[in-house]
């Protein structure tokens, strides 16, 4: 079953500041947020440290400064959140045709496919999807939020979470063909929910237009459906 943010109590431990306990019990509509340009562009954000790397562009990461449990929230991004007018690179999508700039150093969180963290935009924080010890990477699976990425990219993560077989739950018979298409170590190319089944986008916690989307291709591509179906035990 997928997880999904869509939910009216807030799922996360808040045990950071009283001021992140309030952003838990708001829930702003963003479909009807104005454009902001009095927002800072990167705010720093407790616990956190950005590290720039000389490397190449967009090669920056963001390490936890202290640990945190799973299911503990390590920021909100209420008080800094902005609608932006287009999708770009830096950029999150909180409904179907709805896009914010974080406007914090949230925005350095790197893709993975095994993520540490999960955005969620229905309560507007980020939280532990696992344990966090000082010093390790804040990352989060960014076609959970994505259904089309303004910039794909290709992703080197080599996490093996990343498969067809859903939950955990084995497939009695499939062809080689599709074991080699589909058995893989990461997504490769990171392009948005769009491209992938939902019997991959079943193994990772995504956002409710995620999967309003997702269906709503299936139920106009019956092929597609049946081929998610196909795959799924």
């Amino acid at each position: 079953m997928s997880l999904t943010f869509a939910i009216r109590a807030s799922p996360w431990r808040c045990t950071n500041t009283p001021r992140l306990a309030r952003a838990l019990s708001t829930t702003p509509d963003k479909e009807h947020l104005s454009p902001s340009s009095n927002k800072p562009s990167s705010a720093p954000v407790p616990h956190l440290k950005v590290i720039h790397s000389t490397s190449g562009e967009y090669t920056s990461s963001l390490l936890a400064t202290r640990r945190f449990q799973p299911g503990q929230v390590i920021a909100s991004f209420a008080d800094t959140l902005s609608l932006a007018p287009t999708k770009r690179y830096s950029t999150v999508q909180v409904s179907k045709h709805a896009h914010i700039e974080l406007n914090s150093d949230l925005v350095y969180m790197n893709h993975s496919c095994d993520p540490a963290a999960v955005v969620d935009v229905e309560f507007n924080v980020v939280a532990a999807a696992k344990e966090i010890a000082p010093g390790e990477p804040v990352t989060f699976f960014y076609p959970s939020t994505e259904w089309e990425m303004d910039q794909p990219f290709q992703c080197w993560c080599g996490s093996p979470k990343f498969s067809i077989f859903g939950g955990g739950v084995g497939i009695v018979y499939i062809s080689l063909i599709l074991i080699l298409s589909f058995v893989v170590q990461c997504l490769m190319v990171v392009q948005g929910a769009k491209g992938m089944h939902k019997t991959q986008l079943d193994q990772f916690a995504v956002s409710k237009h995620i999967l309003e989307l997702a269906a709503e291709r299936d139920s106009t591509n019956p092929k597609k459906a049946s081929e998610a179906i196909a795959l799924k035990a």
